[in-house]
């Protein structure tokens, strides 16, 4: 299913196999993707990559190419890094250990699943603005609290209380709607949660509308 988080979103995918490359670049097609495939990341300048929503890397942690590959990584700028999706033919623990799980967005061992490749970009490529600003939004809840816990003493703010507590209450609505329908987990969590927070602030404007 192509969604909108992945709706002509680039990758990058980095594989020296090209039957793997073609593979995952196919995966990445159907799904919405716009998909650039090359065979060697060292080749490439830091203007190339910055282009790019997602990179789909192997990383070959082998004893004759682990050392080269650590300082590929090391070399690689970490806002890079952070939309990075790593696939590797270690076991999953080996090469958490020895990335580091922190430094990239997700670790995938070979053979992968071609879903879960294609779900894990999808997240990766989520709409980083929408995620942050509802992520402010829940942070901001004990000030709204606060602003909304005032008493009443015109009929101007009773007006806007009233019209504060509407908006309040629609959005949890669409909140809660837009977490029953997204396809990243990531982004489903931050709607949900922000859905029970706007509800919990529209009841907060309706406890003290009387005040």
């Amino acid at each position: 299913m192509v969604t909108e988080s992945s709706r002509h979103a680039s990758v990058l995918i980095v594989d020296s196999a090209a039957s793997i490359r073609q593979l995952i670049a196919i995966a990445l097609d159907h799904a919405g993707f716009r998909t650039c495939v090359v065979e060697d990341f060292a080749a490439l300048a830091p203007g190339d990559v910055s282009q790019f929503a997602v990179i789909v890397r192997d990383v070959n942690l082998t004893p004759g190419g682990r050392e080269r590959a650590l300082r590929e990584l090391d070399r690689t700028a970490p806002e890079v890094l952070r939309r990075t999706i790593v696939t590797t033919t270690a076991p999953a623990a080996r090469a958490t250990k020895a990335i580091g799980s922190d430094r990239v967005f997700a670790i995938i061992a070979k053979p992968f699943d071609l879903g879960q490749l294609v779900d894990t970009a999808r997240t990766c490529a989520g709409t980083p603005a929408e995620l942050d600003s509802l992520k402010r939004f829940v942070r901001s809840v004990p000030s709204l609290e606060d602003l909304l816990s005032v008493p009443v003493v015109s009929q101007r703010e009773a007006v806007l209380r009233a019209e504060m507590r509407r908006t309040m209450r629609a959005l949890s609505v669409t909140l809660a709607d837009a977490a029953q329908i997204e396809t990243s987990s990531t982004r489903a969590t931050v709607f949900s949660a922000a859905a029970m927070v706007a509800a919990r602030l529209a009841g907060t404007a309706a406890s003290r509308r009387d005040h």
